[in-house]
């Protein structure tokens, strides 16, 4: 099964394919991001995270405490597919967002951290064989969680990316010290776990 996130108009939606790519069937719409793995899927949108147990084939609105948790950003542990966690949808300008994380493939989340001081658009990546090593970008920076997002430390800048956003953040799953970057207007890599950064 291969999941897409498509931005089309008037709202952004997830489409999915059983043949590789050539049929594409609609899943739920106002979407921002999409991550499944073992058959279950996780979308995030602005009015909240939405579960699929069936690769898709049903989709149910997720809770936190008992209420919606708008999300931006969503990510599957490569090598652990009961742990996702999500990044809380906040307007841009906001710069505290609360990190859940589901141990049950997605069916039921709890909040284990929050990231203070960055706005933007973030995104969200699970190192392979850690569950509870992640990596997120903001406007203001790349960060990294070695707790399972129970608090979070800035990386240094890659490269010239003070002056541009950082867009998508990415580990290499046979080697997760390598870590990639893809901002607006360039791509950067680390071979050191985000210490030291280059152009791609």
């Amino acid at each position: 099964t291969v999941y897409l996130y498509r931005r089309s108009v008037p709202q952004p939606v997830v489409v999915k394919s059983l043949d590789g790519g050539s049929v594409w069937t609609p899943g739920p719409t106002g979407v921002s991001d999409v991550s499944a793995l073992g058959g279950k899927a996780v979308a995030a949108a602005g009015n909240g995270l939405v579960y699929s147990p069936d690769s898709g084939q049903t989709w149910q609105g997720v809770t936190v405490d008992g209420a919606e948790f708008p999300a931006a950003s969503v990510a599957h542990a490569p090598t652990q597919p009961s742990i996702v966690y999500a990044l809380e949808h906040q307007p841009a300008e906001a710069t505290t967002r609360r990190v859940v994380r589901s141990v049950d493939g997605g069916a039921s989340f709890v909040v284990v951290g929050t990231i203070v001081g960055f706005g933007g658009l973030p995104d969200l990546a699970v190192e392979a064989g850690a569950g509870d090593r992640l990596m997120a970008s903001f406007d203001g920076g790349v960060l990294r969680s070695t707790n399972g997002g129970a608090s979070w430390q800035l990386l240094p800048r890659p490269g010239d990316f003070p002056s541009q956003p950082s867009v998508d953040v990415l580990f290499d799953a046979s080697n997760p010290a390598v870590r990639f970057v893809n901002g607006s207007l360039q791509r950067q890599r680390s071979f050191d776990a985000g210490v030291t950064w280059q152009t791609v």
